[in-house]
């Protein structure tokens, strides 16, 4: 009983809205005082009143479960079976990338909200592919999500948004969907049975989804009906398990059949009889987990959320006020002085930022030719294995799991080099953008001034720039597919040749198309390599342009708001700085009353 006591503390969800709330209403009281927005600026005034609308949305919205997954992974059905009843239809315009929200009325009803902020009623039979295509063309404004109402008591507690394929979702909503993921309270991420925990599904829970900090991320495999018999569910079972723990340690893992369920709770023929058993208990399972670790403490999980981002708002209201104070203590002369010096398009300054984006273009680089070598090596060894499988493997193996054996390996290998080297450019910007705030505080205020150069690092990086660039990266990775069109041809052509009845079934006749092309296969994952590595790089050094832009921005604010100090005949500096500190000491003191909740 004592060993598992932290699953029994709780949070006072009430209490912790209540000191939210007090804290904002002073920085509210604090902000709308003429003397802090003629000190800190205007804009830091709308950056505080950006966070409190941000917070009192996290923590006053219901609790949001986001279902993601690629398409045909049947994340549909799967909320289908968790609700007990078809809400949502199970093809909902995936041409369209349509995100769903689905939530508590005692009125069902459905209507699409486009992006004029108009809304369109919809019956429940509009929101099937073909009839939304057909309605689509004749929308004053495109759809900006469909939101779906439903009277089912498990939304009382919950609401639930259900996204487009992680394709297209990469592809056309990075903004919208890094928004949904940031104000997520949880996720429960879909892949498939047949093809479990792909490489780019990989990526995309390791560059996008941990790095959130939830406190349990669900993947659910679903279709496990598909699988036949027990020993493969408990196969498959095991290889998604190793590589859900490579990913993270809040990655959990269970096999479903959102099919089964469904079908099991609206009394219709279940797909598989002979895994009935299996099913029932494992979704009894899933569904357990997501009551007691999810419903049950959503009150904490929002909590948490709430109270990390009213720290960021603390420490990043700290950070500005500590620019300035430290602006303030240079003088007027001093000021004006560097100031002529930092607006010189010739200066150090823009040399400086030049060289770290060649460094960081070079460092790239070299990781492209080391993920080269890696994946030469590997693609070697890869080869020795098919022709050691041309002997010793069975047939009926061979046919049913060596092209999808081929390409994930492939596509593993790839996804092992990228992770292993986009932690190491995510450690590198961040140790780049402090250098760069260290120069442009040496070139602005005369010297290097370490609490100047880390105000400027904590005002130019944020939690949300961390989360676009982390999807940025995984875009990259999840184009893996797109670049390896001969390879799939060549899959095709393997199993075409199964296809063929007159010719005789060996393992050496099966695997020649793949061995006699070996060479084309090779070139085309390496230039894969090149593509990935290439749009890491541009990623990479936009990052440090955009970094360096908020930089330079946040010190000429804080330096447009020293002079204007300054200048100011009816206002002292002194007094301004001990306003400052004391301001700086008000917010720090919220900082650690928000601790104890840690």
């Amino acid at each position: 009983m004592v060993g598992n006591i932290n699953s029994r503390i709780t949070l006072d969800f009430d209490s912790v809205c209540s000191d939210i709330d007090s804290i904002l209403s002073d920085i509210r009281h604090m902000r709308s005082e003429r003397y802090f927005s003629r000190t800190l600026g205007i804009e830091a005034v709308q950056r505080l009143k950006e966070y409190e609308t941000a917070i009192k949305k996290r923590l006053r919205d219901p609790f949001s479960l986001v279902v993601i997954g690629d398409f045909k992974r049947g994340k549909s059905t799967l909320i289908n079976a968790i609700l007990g009843d078809e809400i949502l239809p199970a093809s909902v315009t995936p041409e369209t990338v349509t995100i769903n929200r689905i939530s508590y009325d005692e009125t069902p009803k459905a209507e699409a909200i486009l992006q004029n902020g108009k809304r369109i009623s919809l019956d429940h039979s509009e929101l099937k592919r073909d009839i939304m295509e057909r309605i689509l063309p004749d929308l004053p404004s495109p759809i900006e999500y469909v939101e779906i109402k439903s009277d089912n008591t498990i939304l009382k507690d919950i609401s639930i948004v259900d996204t487009p394929g992680v394709g297209d979702l990469m592809n056309a909503f990075d903004e919208q969907v890094a928004d949904y993921l940031i104000n997520a309270d949880a996720i429960i991420y879909v892949v498939s049975a047949r093809a479990p925990f792909s490489a780019s599904e990989q990526a995309f829970l390791t560059s996008v989804v941990v790095p959130q900090s939830f406190s349990r991320v669900i993947v659910a495999v679903n279709m496990t009906d598909a699988l036949e018999k027990t020993e493969n569910i408990n196969k498959v079972k095991a290889m998604t398990l190793e590589r859900a723990e490579s990913i993270g340690e809040n990655v959990y893992v269970y096999m479903l059949s959102a099919l089964d369920e469904l079908c099991r709770k609206k009394g219709l023929r279940r797909p598989e009889p002979e895994l009935e058993s299996i099913l029932e208990n494992n979704f009894i399972e899933f569904e357990n987990a997501l009551q007691h670790d999810i419903i049950l403490q959503k009150d904490i999980i929002k909590s948490m959320r709430g109270i990390s981002l009213t720290d960021q708002m603390l420490r990043d209201t700290i950070a500005r006020i500590e620019l300035i104070r430290n602006a303030l203590t240079l003088g007027v002369k001093k000021l004006n002085a560097h100031t002529a010096e930092f607006q010189n398009q010739d200066s150090i300054l823009k040399r400086n930022i030049e060289r770290r984006k060649t460094d960081m273009t070079a460092c790239v680089d070299d990781m492209k030719s080391e993920a080269k070598h890696w994946i030469s090596e590997f693609m070697a060894r890869l080869k020795t294995e098919i022709e050691t499988a041309q002997n010793a493997a069975a047939m009926p193996d061979i046919e049913r799991h060596f092209q999808f054996y081929m390409i994930d390996s492939i596509k593993n290998a790839i996804t092992t080099c990228v992770r292993y080297h986009q932690q190491d450019i995510s450690v590198r910007i961040s140790s780049t953008v402090k250098e760069m705030a260290q120069e442009i505080t040496q070139q602005t205020f005369g010297s290097i001034n370490k609490q100047i150069a880390d105000c400027i690092t904590n005002v130019s990086w944020t939690g949300t720039d961390s989360a676009m660039f982390s999807i940025q990266i995984a875009d990259s990775v999840l184009g893996i597919s797109e670049y390896l069109g001969p390879l799939y041809i060549i899959g095709q052509a393997v199993m075409g040749f199964a296809r063929k009845k007159a010719v005789e079934r060996r393992q050496s006749d099966f695997l020649t198309p793949v061995l006699e092309g070996y060479t084309d296969i090779t070139t085309d994952v390496i230039n894969s390599i090149i593509k990935i590595y290439d749009q890491m790089k541009y990623y990479a050094v936009d990052a440090l342009d955009g970094m360096y832009q908020k930089q330079v921005e946040a010190s000429e604010d804080a330096i447009r708001q020293a002079q204007d100090i300054l200048t100011d005949e009816t206002r002292k500096s002194d007094d301004v700085i001990t306003y400052l500190m004391e301001t700086a000491s008000v917010l720090t003191a919220y900082c650690e009353s928000l601790s104890k909740y840690k």
